[in-house]
């Protein structure tokens, strides 16, 4: 079975009550919590029986990649590195929502647009199709 990490989230002043209850939930899981939210590295069983039983998660956010984003362009080549058409097509439409900022990223649209750009060239390069 393959580990993969996603983050649980919840209203503030819940998080060891959702750490409990992911921890019962996924036994086998690992587990490291922040503030209004939990960092799980389990299976995609996991993710799901959080998904389904969980009374406190907000939302279940599945982890594609982690990488560099010290800059734009770090940020973009991070983006990059996920084969996104296994998430989804050319023919599908998305957003990206982003949050947080940084010395080099302190504007959310403009972290946004980066990411959004990283995929749009990944279906260009793949097929010449935006």
């Amino acid at each position: 079975m393959s580990q993969l990490g996603f983050l649980v989230t919840t209203s503030r002043g819940m998080d060891e009550l959702l750490r409990d209850e992911v921890s019962q939930l996924c036994p086998d899981a690992t587990i490291k919590q922040s503030p209004g939210m939990l960092r799980v590295d389990g299976s995609l069983e996991d993710a799901y029986r959080v998904c389904l039983w969980s009374r406190l998660a907000n939302r279940v956010i599945w982890i594609l990649t982690e990488g560099d984003a010290s800059s734009a362009d770090a940020m973009y080549d991070t983006a990059s590195k996920v084969d996104w058409s296994m998430q989804f097509s050319t023919k599908d439409t998305f957003s990206v929502q982003f949050h947080g900022s940084s010395r080099a990223i302190n504007n959310t649209q403009f972290g946004a647009l980066k990411v959004k750009d990283a995929i749009v060239d990944h279906f260009y390069d793949e097929s010449g199709s935006r």
